[in-house]
C-alpha cells in the first residue's frame, strides 16, 4: 500500500484547510460516491456485505464493537453495519440493540472495509462529530494497524462536515479501518468519496476494452484513437474491429473471421459448416425467400457451442426445395425484470426452487454472468437487505421461456427495490431508480454477446388506489425505455397485483396498459394467492412467471 503524509485541520463550517506533501493526484479519474442515506448493500448487514458503484466494489471485511471485540471472531451477527431505512446514514448496531433507528458509532466501534480497485480516496461526510471529537482513519493488516489520518473537528457549532482525505492511493484489497476514538462523541457517515485510480476510461463506449485493442494497434492514445481503432477493417475481411471482438477473431489477420465454409448434403441430411471459436456459441438462422415479408429469417438452430478452428451442424431443415442460411454469433436474450416487492420477491425459496435455470444467465455485482440461480435480485444495485431478496416471478420466467424454447440463450437483469412507487421510477426522479435500469442494461450490453429482448415489470402495491394516472406514468416508462434503447418495440409486460384478499383499483388501469402502449401486454393475477394479502406464495410466484413469460411469447407471434 502507498500512502501520502496528509496534515490538515477543520476551521469552520464545512470548510477545509489541508496541505498534502507529495500526493500524487490522479488524472481524469471517475469520482465514485458511495451514499448511504438511502438504505443499500450494507443495510443491517455484518462483515461481508458488499456496495458496487460504477464497478468499484466496497466490502465489509470486519465490524468492532465498543469492546474492541471483532464480528470475525464472534460471529457475523454480533455486530452489524446498519443503514436499514430510508435517511439513515452509515453507523454500526452492536450486539443486543434492537429496532429500526440508526445507532451511531460509539467510543472504539470501527468499521473495517476495503475496495477491490485501486482507488484514490477523496473524502468522508461525517455527522455528529462535535468539537474537539476525532475518527481515526488506519490501515489494518493481519500484524499491524497503520494510523493515516485523525480527523479531529475544531467548531464548536459544527456537528456534521466533510473531511478531505488529500487524495491518499490505497491498493485495491488493503482493508481500512474507520474508528471512533473520542470519549462521548456518536458519529455516523453520510458518503465516503473515490476516484479510480486510473489515468482514464479503460473501454469504448460501445464496450470493446482498450488493453484489446492496444493487442492489435500501436499508438493509441486519447479516446477517439481507441474508436477510430474500433471502427476499422484492417485486415479488409469486412468485418470491424469491433466484430472481431465479438466473434473472438483477430482483427489484424484476413483468415481469422466469422465465415461460412460450406453447406453439403450427405444422404437426405444437410450438413453446415463455418469458422469457429473455442467457447464462442452460435446460431443458425434460415429463410427459403429473400424479398417476400411472410417468409423472413427464422432461427433453426441456437446456442451451439463453437469448436477450434471449425464447427458443423447437420440436419437442420428437411422441406424446403431450397434455403437460404446466415451463421452469426449466438446472442443472449437480455431481458430487465424491475419493480418493487414482488419483482424482488418475498415468496420462500423452496426445494424446487433451488436448481439454477438451464440456459440462463444472471447479471451480478461484477458486471458478469453467471449461472441464474434464487435469489435473482440479489444484485440489484437499488436493492433493500439481501434477507429480503427471495423467490420472485423471474425463475418461473425463464423457466417457462426455456420450456417453450428450449435452445434460447437467456440473460437476466433483475434491478428491484421493495416499497417503490411509479414516481420513484419514473426518469429523472430523484431516486435515480430508472437510470439504475438503464445503465445495469447498458452494462450487460457491453460484451456485445447480448440483445436487449424485453422488459418484465411488476410494481402498483405503493400506488394500489390509482387510476388513470398510473396508466400514464406506465406508458411514459414503456416509451422512455425504447427512446434511450432506440428500439420503438421492445417488448414490455406489466403484472397485476394480488385480487384475492383485496380491491385493488390499479389492476384494471394495468390491463389496459396495451390499449395505450404498442407491443405491451399484461401478466394477470387471477387466482394466485399471498403470504400476507400483498406478496404472492411460492406456487403463485412460479406461476406468475409463467404468465409473463407466456404473455411475452404472445408478443411474438
Amino acid at each position: 500500500m502507498r500512502l501520502k503524509k496528509i496534515t490538515w485541520n477543520k476551521s469552520n463550517g464545512l470548510a477545509v484547510v489541508f496541505t498534502v506533501f507529495g500526493v500524487l493526484i490522479s488524472q481524469n479519474a471517475q469520482a465514485v460516491l458511495y451514499d448511504f442515506n438511502n438504505g443499500t448493500g450494507f443495510d443491517n448487514m455484518g462483515i461481508g456485505g458488499s456496495m458496487t458503484v460504477d464497478q468499484i466494489k466496497m466490502t465489509t471485511v470486519d465490524i468492532i464493537g465498543t469492546d474492541g471485540t471483532r464480528s470475525s471472531d464472534l460471529g457475523d451477527t454480533y455486530h452489524r453495519t446498519n443503514i436499514f431505512s430510508d435517511s439513515r446514514p452509515l453507523s454500526i448496531r452492536s450486539s443486543g440493540e434492537s429496532g429500526n433507528d440508526a445507532k451511531d458509532f460509539q467510543l472504539n466501534e470501527a468499521w473495517v472495509f476495503n475496495f477491490d480497485a485501486d482507488v484514490y480516496l477523496n473524502e468522508i461526510n461525517f455527522r455528529g462529530l462535535g468539537a474537539g471529537e476525532s475518527m481515526t482513519l488506519s490501515t489494518v493488516s493481519a500484524t499491524s494497524t497503520n494510523q493515516v489520518l485523525v480527523m479531529t473537528s475544531t467548531n464548536e457549532s459544527s456537528t456534521a462536515g466533510i473531511w478531505n482525505l488529500g487524495d491518499a492511493f490505497v491498493d485495491a484489497g488493503t482493508s481500512l479501518m474507520i474508528q471512533n476514538t473520542s470519549e462521548g462523541s456518536a458519529v455516523a457517515i453520510f458518503s465516503f468519496t473515490v476516484e479510480w485510480a486510473t489515468s482514464g476510461p479503460v473501454e469504448t463506449i460501445n464496450g470493446t476494452p482498450y488493453v484489446w485493442l492496444d493487442q492489435f494497434y500501436e499508438g493509441l492514445v486519447t479516446e477517439e484513437d481507441y474508436l477510430i481503432a474500433e471502427a476499422s477493417d484492417s485486415d479488409g475481411d469486412l468485418l470491424t474491429a469491433r466484430e472481431e471482438y465479438v466473434a473472438g477473431t483477430v482483427p489484424t489477420n484476413a483468415t481469422s473471421v466469422l465465415k461460412m465454409d460450406s453447406i453439403s448434403k450427405i444422404s437426405t441430411n444437410q450438413v453446415v459448416s463455418w469458422q469457429s471459436v473455442a467457447g464462442k456459441y452460435y446460431r443458425i438462422i434460415v429463410r427459403t425467400n429473400l424479398t417476400a415479408v411472410s417468409t423472413g429469417w427464422k432461427t433453426m438452430k441456437n446456442n451451439m457451442l463453437g469448436l477450434d478452428g471449425q464447427t458443423s451442424v447437420t440436419s437442420l431443415w428437411s422441406t424446403a426445395a431450397s434455403v437460404f442460411v446466415k451463421v452469426g454469433v449466438e446472442k443472449r436474450a437480455l431481458y430487465l425484470l424491475i419493480g418493487q416487492s414482488n419483482m424482488a420477491g418475498r415468496a420462500p425459496i423452496e426445494s424446487e426452487d433451488e436448481v439454477p435455470v438451464a440456459g440462463c444467465e444472471l447479471f451480478n455485482s461484477t458486471n458478469g454472468w453467471e449461472v441464474a440461480a434464487n435469489p435473482l435480485n440479489q444484485y440489484s444495485t437499488i436493492g433493500k437487505d439481501i434477507s429480503l431478496q427471495n423467490l420472485g416471478p423471474g425463475y418461473g420466467f425463464a423457466q417457462r421461456l426455456r420450456e417453450v424454447q428450449p435452445d434460447i440463450y437467456l440473460g437476466l437483469v433483475v434491478n428491484a427495490r421493495g416499497g417503490t412507487s411509479i414516481y420513484d421510477w419514473a426518469k429523472g426522479a430523484d431516486e435515480g431508480y430508472y437510470e439504475a435500469a438503464v445503465s445495469r442494461v447498458r452494462e450487460a450490453l457491453k460484451d456485445g454477446n447480448s440483445r436487449f429482448a424485453g422488459i418484465i415489470w411488476h410494481q402498483g402495491e405503493s400506488n394500489s388506489g390509482l387510476t388513470t394516472s398510473y396508466l400514464t406514468r406506465l406508458s411514459q416508462l414503456v416509451a422512455d425505455f425504447r427512446a434511450d434503447f432506440r428500439d420503438p418495440d421492445l417488448p414490455f409486460v406489466a403484472g397485476q397485483l394480488e385480487q384475492t384478499t383485496n380491491e385493488r383499483a390499479v389492476n384494471e388501469y394495468i390491463l389496459l396498459l396495451p390499449t395505450v402502449s404498442s407491443n405491451t401486454a399484461v401478466a394477470t393475477s387471477e387466482n394466485l394467492t399471498t403470504i400476507d394479502g400483498t406478496h404472492f406464495d411460492s406456487a403463485s410466484q412460479r406461476e406468475l412467471g409463467r404468465r409473463y413469460a407466456d404473455a411475452l411469447l404472445r408478443l411474438e407471434e
